[in-house]
């Protein structure tokens, strides 16, 4: 029996088609039949947005036969560009979930679900490319209720091709140097942009912008599209996360390090750089100092391009063998810690068994672990054929393991191919996992994202915090096994298979709420790949720890490995780039 409703209707949209029953005052709607986009076939004018410029927000719509609005329906969103080039990002707020309630999700290049509003509606955020592509190429946003259904509908963009890219992004490293620090001038603080007039520790929510370009030896120059950074956190007022990303971009809801009240913690950061070469410091509570030392940039003007080791290899352990320590060349005839009032430990970035080539290599980057420091110190890693720089790679304190990712040049007279690393205090045993490498050749460039995307988080899953990660469910990772996950196909980087596709990517790796002391290792997929024996985070209690890390993609399914010692943890995964 069909009922039909009161005049005016309580609601103000709908009405009764095909299967269903329309009862007084409420709606039951036909299925949908089309997608309505408010922008029409185009998201903005062709070649109107600059490089990462955000068009106006827009909606699409589901409609049913008689072009009513159907509330809560669903719409399966992919933005697809029309080669394997430069393509665009969206966001797109979803309101799936029961109760049904409204966060922000990545569009991918794969068909995601995405749930409408009460009027039928889901709103979208369309940004350029960064660079542009000179192709001409077309973003193709596509809306459907199903991958294999042929209603559908679709908005595009289309690039100007007027701005060209850089033709290449290879890396320069440099020796480090100090290009910030927010605490007053002092013996050994030389004044600085950070400690200047107005300036000093870094309060909550109020970004610092720093600028990069023009600092450096050699200088980072104009036209730098990314930089690599040890920052260090220094006695904060009470806990915190410190967040780094491009100037003139907003928030992008990542941590690069997360600091207890009193704390002094470093990590390595490489970040995209805004169009005048800046980045923001972002403290999220109490007031905090920092330091930053610039350890190398990427440019069309580089020469470094950068070579993954198919996985991570320990080159150096100073400590005697045994367990799981191996016989290297920093350990011959027995355990040989750093120690502060004797020589700097050098080491050779070529062993036998890493396949780093003997010579033609400008840089590494590897995994340095300080393990149980006798006092309070610092550690430094630079070239062997140059000066210490005023600069710092950890800061320790006794007893403690902690990691830190570096990328640092390698010497290029005498021995070739050595690094050395000096501790400050007492003595410290040290452990080098190296995972690629530089050269002018041959390689990969780094792409940097426009902002830095968080692909995982383990204490919510996917889809509850907007992720897209195939393998990202919300479980503790446990002992003994690793998590699985796909870092393709999201947030502008290339599906793997496709065009540009990276081989390794750059991210942020924090392990939180560890239920016991532990090591991570991120290493390349498949899910049946052996863990090597290497790490890259060293988890002492269950407050979170951070580590940048630089890791291999399976070339065939697109995923990286995350792997857990002992206990249970949870682990989040910030991307900021990748190398293709």
């Amino acid at each position: 029996m069909t009922i039909t409703p009161p005049n005016p209707p309580v609601a103000a949209f709908g009405t009764c088609n095909g299967a269903g029953t329309c009862k007084t005052g409420a709606y039951v709607f036909s299925g949908v039949t089309q997608y309505i986009f408010s922008t029409g076939s185009t998201i903005a004018a062709n070649g109107s947005l600059s490089a990462g410029q955000q068009a106006p927000p827009f909606t699409v719509t589901a409609e049913d036969v008689t072009s009513h609005p159907v509330p809560g329906s669903f719409i399966d969103l992919s933005l697809v560009p029309s080669t394997g080039g430069s393509v665009g990002s969206a966001t797109a707020i979803n309101m799936l979930g029961t109760p049904p309630t409204p966060h922000t999700k990545t569009v991918t290049n794969l068909p995601t679900r995405f749930g409408s509003d009460p009027n039928g509606m889901v709103s979208i955020t369309y940004t350029a490319a960064n660079p542009l592509s000179t192709t001409g190429d077309v973003d193709s946003l596509i809306a459907q209720n199903h991958p294999t259904e042929t209603v559908r509908a679709t908005t595009t963009y289309t690039y100007s091709g007027t701005t060209p890219p850089p033709t290449s992004n290879p890396y320069t490293a440099i020796t480090p140097f100090r290009v910030c620090d927010t605490r007053p001038a002092a013996p050994g603080i030389v004044a600085n942009q950070c400690d200047a007039p107005g300036n000093g520790p870094i309060g909550a929510l109020t970004p610092r912008v720093v600028t990069i370009q023009g600092f450096g030896s050699p200088a980072v120059p104009a036209g730098a599209t990314a930089v690599v950074v040890n920052v260090t956190a220094i006695a904060p007022t009470q806990a915190t996360y410190v967040t780094l990303y491009p100037d003139l971009t907003s928030n992008p809801g990542t941590s690069n390090l997360n600091v207890s009240a009193g704390q002094v913690v470093a990590n390595l950061v490489e970040v995209g750089l805004s169009a005048g070469g800046k980045i923001d410091v972002l403290n999220a509570a109490g007031t905090i100092n920092v330091a930053l030392d610039i350890e190398g940039y990427v440019s069309s003007a580089s020469t470094g391009l950068y070579n993954a080791l198919a996985a991570p290899v320990r080159i150096c352990d100073t400590r005697a063998v045994g367990g799981a320590v191996r016989a290297n060349q920093c350990n011959v005839g027995g355990a040989h810690p750093i120690v502060s009032t004797g020589p700097v430990l050098t080491f050779n970035v070529h062993t036998l068994t890493d396949g780093v080539p003997p010579s033609g290599v400008t840089a590494v980057v590897f995994n340095l672990t300080a393990i149980a420091p006798s006092q309070p110190t610092v550690l430094t890693a630079y070239p062997a054929d140059v000066s210490r720089p005023e600069a710092s790679n950890l800061n320790l304190n006794p007893g403690t393991a902690v990691p830190n990712r570096v990328i640092v040049p390698v010497s290029s007279t005498g021995t070739v191919g050595n690094v050395s690393i000096w501790n400050g205090a007492g003595s410290v045993n040290v452990a080098v996992d190296i995972a690629g490498w530089f050269q002018a050749t041959t390689g990969k460039q780094f792409t940097p994202l426009a902002r830095p995307f968080r692909v995982c988080n383990t204490q919510n899953g996917n889809p509850a915090d907007g992720g897209e990660t195939t393998g990202c469910a919300k479980a503790t990772v446990s002992g003994g096994t690793a998590l699985n996950i796909d870092v393709t196909g999201i947030d502008g980087i290339p599906q793997e298979g496709n065009a540009g596709a990276p081989t390794a990517i750059v991210a942020n790796v924090t392990a939180v709420n560890a239920t016991t002391g532990t090591f991570i290792t991120v290493y390349p997929g498949p899910n049946t790949s052996p863990v090597p024996n290497a790490s890259d985070l060293n988890v002492a209690s269950y407050l979170p720890v951070p580590n940048l890390v630089v890791v291999t993609v399976d070339s065939v399914d697109g995923t990286i490995n995350l792997y857990n010692a002992l206990g249970n943890v949870n682990l989040i995964v910030d991307i900021y780039g990748y190398y293709s």
